[in-house]
C-alpha cells in the first residue's frame, strides 16, 4: 500500500510540477504581473486605486484579468 500511494503522489508530482502549463507556475506569473501593474497605478500606501487610474490599470493587465481591446475593423466575439 506504501509504495502504491507513493507511486500516486510521485505521478501527480510530474503532472504539475514538471508541466510547462502547471497551474500553479501560471499563477505566479500572472501575479507577478498584477503586482507590478498595481504598484504603477497604487497611491502612496500601496491599498488602493485612485478611481481615474482603474481603467488604465485594467488595460495594462494582459489577459485573463485585462480588458481586451480589439483593433480597428476586428470582429470579436465574446464567446470565443
Amino acid at each position: 500500500m506504501i509504495n502504491m500511494f507513493v507511486l500516486i503522489v510521485l505521478e501527480q508530482f510530474e503532472n504539475f510540477y514538471f508541466d510547462p502549463d502547471n497551474p500553479i507556475n501560471i499563477f505566479e506569473d500572472i501575479t507577478e504581473q498584477f503586482r507590478i501593474i498595481w504598484n504603477l497605478y497604487c497611491d502612496e500606501s500601496g491599498k488602493k486605486i485612485k478611481h481615474g487610474d482603474v481603467y488604465n490599470f485594467f488595460i495594462s493587465l494582459e489577459s485573463p484579468f485585462g480588458f481586451f481591446i480589439p483593433d480597428e475593423g476586428e470582429k470579436f466575439d465574446f464567446y470565443d
